[in-house]
């Protein structure tokens, strides 16, 4: 038998084997593996020269000692070798086929070169969210980045078949490479994270090239366009859905003990049913907090102040940009439009946030003002809290519709939670909520009391212009001010275009969409703390060469 077709015989038993899980990371083992002696089959690819080999492993769980959850420590992973027509688990023990060496390994024990010894148990299954490439089909191709392609497209999963977003990674990205493993971590997270106001991540394709990352297909687009292309229509009860709907998205994840640090209209994704849905959890954290120690680009006029002085993010500091993804809502605007990113940041630390009260209910305001907006973040309230005040002045309810509710399957309760527990601090059933709007919407609104604490920075009124502004408008083409503040406000909209591929015009815009976009915005700012761990912001903007420091440190990195 000739060396290929030993590979081919080895890679069709692999595929048939109920227990084979194809490219699936180390990182995701522990979500399969569950108890000692658990045990599957995966393939893993490396570079070798100009060619790339591909690792046959048996990732088998054997803690030893006694664990209430196996982690990757727990686990081994053998290295199947093998030649043109030889494979071997020991340097001892050689077969002629890979069944075969199966075979002797389900009655035999692995012994190590330490003598140690390990047994196969059980084999472990597909679990719902991993997927086989002939459950999905490929429509119509939606964007493209430096990972891959995106695709609008269908899966069928039992009976069901329903409309999704597909990841198509680069084939030339191995497990190792720092580039898959940002994606399948943020993948990771997300299916962990079941709840209306969050976009799905229904799972991954693992099992043969490309790798595609499954996530639900959101028609409505994104919020960031759906308020600059319609804020002018939008009536108060519309808002007030968003703003609800937004709670309990970020309620729901700091209840699972993520932290976001990225909320913003620009993050978010806008369905008509389920109205607001957090996406991009690219730089989001496990755990109450999270600080900053490599420099990295920030959305600085979304920041929280103690992000900007101490690199700290929290759920407090989710607290206060949930504040700004409100000013977004309510102004259909983004914060700080008519400064740049140094200006916004003295304005943040100062307790001048964005300022919203003219266009938002009197009761929103008192919200904001006393749980929201404040400069220390121990006096901010929880998210728990706050939506509690956002349901009594609504008086509305998280409601789960039985096909809504989270399935609880061994990935969502591999930390033995209940189903209802894993609802967070509210278990309802989700339907379209029907908010009343306040009766103080239907009239002209007050103007607010003056603040006790912070200040705050009123949005732009473009209908109250000034005479000065008038005259720079109508001689834009004549003169530059690089200096002004209307420069500085049309460099930033120009900032905005995309550079990668999108969908045509007539294609709504979807979470597929946004996970490929890479938008200059022009209010980021290169953030330098000390030395650790650092993702790429969701939100770019122009360069800052900095000595190509991170130029340096991307090469010493790889």
């Amino acid at each position: 038998m000739t060396s290929v077709n030993f590979e081919e015989k080895i890679s069709k038993w692999l595929v048939d084997q109920r227990c084979y899980h194809g490219f699936l990371p180390r990182e995701d083992l522990p979500y399969v593996l569950k108890k000692k002696g658990d045990y599957i089959f995966r393939v893993t690819e490396r570079k070798v020269g100009k060619d790339r080999k591909r690792d046959i492993v048996l990732s088998l769980a054997w803690p030893t000692e006694p664990v209430p959850m196996i982690t990757n420590k727990d686990i081994k992973n053998f290295l199947i070798e093998r030649n043109a027509n030889t494979v071997w688990l020991e340097l001892n023990m050689y077969f002629h086929s890979i069944e075969a060496l199966y075979s002797h390994y389900k009655t035999n024990e692995i012994v190590n070169k330490n003598k140690e010894r390990y047994k196969l148990i059980r084999p472990a299954g597909l679990f719902s969210w991993e997927f086989k490439h002939s459950q999905i089909v490929l429509v119509k191709k939606v964007g493209q980045g430096a990972y891959g392609e995106v695709y609008k497209g269908r899966v069928k999963k039992g009976n069901k078949t329903f409309d999704v977003a597909i990841k198509a990674m680069r084939r030339d990205l191995d497990a190792g490479d720092e580039k898959m493993k940002e994606v399948m971590a943020e993948a990771r997270l997300m299916r962990s994270l079941n709840h209306p106001n969050i976009v799905r991540c229904r799972g991954i394709a693992v099992l043969e090239q490309p790798v595609y990352i499954v996530i639900d297909f959101i028609t409505g687009g994104g919020l960031d366009s759906f308020l600059k292309k319609n804020g002018k229509t939008l009536s108060m009860d519309e808002k007030n859905k968003m703003a609800i709907s937004a709670a309990w998205g970020i309620e729901f994840m700091h209840s699972h003990d993520i932290i976001h640090r990225d909320i913003a209209a620009r993050n978010c994704l806008y369905d008509k049913k389920n109205l607001v849905k957090l996406s991009d959890f690219g730089l989001s954290r496990k755990g109450s907090s999270y600080r900053m120690k490599k420099a990295m680009k920030m959305p600085t006029k979304w920041l929280a102040p103690e992000s900007l002085t101490t690199f700290t993010f929290s759920r407090a500091s989710d607290v206060y940009t949930y504040g700004v993804l409100l000013y977004e809502i309510y102004t259909c605007q983004e914060p700080y439009m008519t400064v740049n990113a140094g200006e916004a940041r003295r304005l943040i630390l100062s307790g001048t946030f964005p300022n919203f009260s003219k266009h938002a209910p009197p009761e929103l305001n008192e919200i904001i003002k006393k749980s929201v907006y404040q400069l220390d973040p121990l006096k901010r309230a929880t998210m728990k809290d706050i939506v509690k005040q956002l349901e009594g002045w609504l008086e509305v309810e998280l409601v789960l519709d039985e096909d809504e509710k989270p399935d609880v399957d061994a990935e969502s309760n591999r930390n033995n939670v209940t189903a209802d527990e894993s609802q967070g601090s509210k278990v309802k059933p989700f339907s379209m909520v029907q908010v009343a709007p306040p009766t103080q919407v239907s009239q002209p609104l007050p103007p607010p009391p003056p603040p006790a604490q912070p200040t705050v920075i009123a949005p732009p009124t473009p209908r109250r212009a000034s005479k000065e502004e008038e005259l720079a408008k109508s001689k834009k083409k004549e003169h530059k001010r690089d200096g002004s503040l209307e420069r500085a406000a049309k460099v930033k909209d120009k900032d905005k275009e995309p550079s990668i591929e999108v969908p045509n015009a007539s294609e709504p815009m979807s979470v597929a969409n946004k996970m490929m976009s890479s938008n200059a915005r022009g209010s980021d700012e290169l953030l330098t703390p000390p030395d650790e761990e650092t993702k790429p912001s969701s939100k770019e903007t122009e360069p800052i060469n900095i000595h190509n420091k991170p130029k340096k440190e991307t090469k010493k990195n790889e």
